[in-house]
């Protein structure tokens, strides 16, 4: 509670209430509905031949702050999930992609009717790979779907023909082509407006000696070009270590700042999706330096909530 937290901003209070969910042994993924009514979390078990990945639905009682679980949807797969968004109050839309393949050339597009949640509808095919977490993000008004596969960012929609899910792409491939030994694209993120793609380019240059150094750039498409050209957002978010992407997320409300990234290194930067910018704010962590686990925005957009892999399990919220 926000209100709560101000009376006492320079204390460290416990939680009003504990939920222990179910998320299996693979990669945790959660999901909030639009409009916040519900809450979607993968539950993935590794075992074998078994398909056992699940969603299991949770509603917040506002008042005690407690979650219950009010249904479980099975999917017919043995592979994990890589991204999960609520496209609705009745949707939900995942990808996963096909190990069966060589390479994990084409990845799966699901859609989930919680209110049908014995529906198996066959999910679409789509070519190209996918690498890490936050792979998928709707749109603001829900009426497009974007998906990052390694080296591209897919932009399309999806519908139910019958029982099946079909996939309709409404931009050609948006590419990224810096010249450098690998890129590879990390999340992807809509801005508020709805009129530009975000991702971050992570990519690795070849050194002579050491680990090689991994420069994020925040990078983004404007959609309303008739050609959608690669922009990059800022200057590059360099270290002579290895350094990832753990999270990207935009704001819901605001162009400015327009998305917030959180690193393997514990930095918390924000940035406005505006060509040749630095970071328009990097986030006192508090000497923090632990690989952040997640972040949220608040739906007004002046609030940002950031967890860290640290021993504290550690949250922290900045007024922006």
């Amino acid at each position: 509670d926000i209100d709560e937290l101000l009376k006492k901003p320079n204390m460290s209070p416990l939680y009003a209430t504990r939920t222990d969910l179910s998320v299996g042994n693979s990669m945790p993924l959660e999901a909030w509905s639009p409009d916040g009514t519900y809450l979607a979390v993968v539950n993935n078990w590794s075992t074998g031949t078994s398909p056992n990945t699940s969603i299991d639905l949770y509603t917040l009682d506002m008042k005690s702050l407690a979650l219950k679980k009010n249904a479980n949807i099975i999917i017919p797969t043995q592979n994990s999930l890589y991204g999960m968004k609520g496209l609705d109050k009745r949707y939900i839309v995942t990808v996963e992609p096909d190990l069966n393949t060589i390479g994990h050339n084409q990845f799966f597009l699901r859609i989930l009717d919680i209110t049908q949640p014995q529906a198996n509808w066959k999910p679409a095919i789509i070519q190209g790979n996918l690498s890490g977490s936050d792979v998928l993000a709707i749109s603001p008004n829900s009426s497009a779907i974007a998906i990052s596969a390694i080296d591209r960012v897919l932009v399309g929609q999806a519908n139910r023909v019958n029982n099946a899910v079909k996939w309709q792409p409404i931009l050609p491939p948006l590419q990224v082509k810096s010249g450098s030994t690998t890129d590879t694209l990390s999340g992807v993120a809509w801005s508020a407006d709805g009129n530009k793609i975000i991702t971050i380019d992570d990519s690795s240059t070849d050194t002579t000696t050491g680990a090689p150094p991994t420069i994020l750039i925040p990078t983004f498409w404007n959609l309303h070009a008739r050609m959608p050209k690669l922009q990059v957002s800022g200057i590059p978010e360099q270290s002579n270590y290895s350094i990832g992407l753990l999270a990207l997320v935009s704001n819901p409300s605001s162009m400015t700042p327009c998305f917030a990234m959180g690193t393997t290194h514990g930095t918390v930067a924000l940035w406005n999706a505006v060509e040749g910018t630095s970071p328009t704010r990097r986030l006192n962590t508090n000497g923090i330096n632990a690989p952040v686990a997640i972040m949220a925005w608040s739906q007004d957009g002046h609030w940002l909530a950031t967890s860290f892999e640290d021993i504290n399990a550690s949250i922290l919220i900045w007024k922006v």
